[in-house]
């Protein structure tokens, strides 16, 4: 079923509830104090009971996250490069939340798909790419048709991507 959606992290919620998820991994902190709805804020709305690893490459952004997540010990905020922390990352992940570098910049495409690669995910995994709203399916467009080999289904499509398995 798809629905058309702008945000999915209600969605991808929803789904990482229903399948009994317990850690999600988003790659990208919090860039900027005043989007709420976007640019990282989603480090804020997963759920109190999940262990939320947030994962950047920029200092400014990490320290941002941890300071707007200081409230939630649950909320572990990791200066990392993402691809060698997904690879290292001994725990399955329940949810895997994707908005890296813009796909048109730093090989974006590319490094999306690398990044959904070296994730070890659950059997009952749930993925989110960001910014799919773009020519190409954005950072997704490598992503979707190896998630889909790997038993994903897109859920629904938009501004951002959701596919579950």
């Amino acid at each position: 079923m798809t629905r058309p959606n702008r945000f999915m992290f209600d969605d991808a919620i929803a789904a990482f509830q229903e399948n009994k998820g317990r850690v999600i991994v988003e790659i990208g902190g919090i860039r900027n104090r005043g989007w709420r709805d976007t640019d990282g804020h989603s480090t804020l709305r997963w759920p109190a009971d999940a262990t939320v690893w947030s994962v950047d490459n920029d200092p400014a952004a990490v320290k941002l996250t941890r300071e707007l997540s200081a409230d939630r010990p649950n909320v572990f905020c990791v200066l990392s490069d993402a691809i060698a922390f997904l690879r290292a990352f001994p725990i399955r992940i329940d949810l895997l939340y994707l908005d890296g570098p813009h796909p048109d910049r730093e090989d974006g495409r590319n490094w999306h798909f690398e990044a959904y690669q070296s994730a070890r995910m659950t059997h009952r995994a749930v993925l989110l790419i960001d910014d799919t709203d773009l020519p190409r399916l954005g950072k997704a467009e490598f992503v979707v048709p190896a998630a889909m080999e790997d038993g994903f289904e897109v859920v629904a499509a938009d501004r951002q991507t959701l596919l579950v398995r």
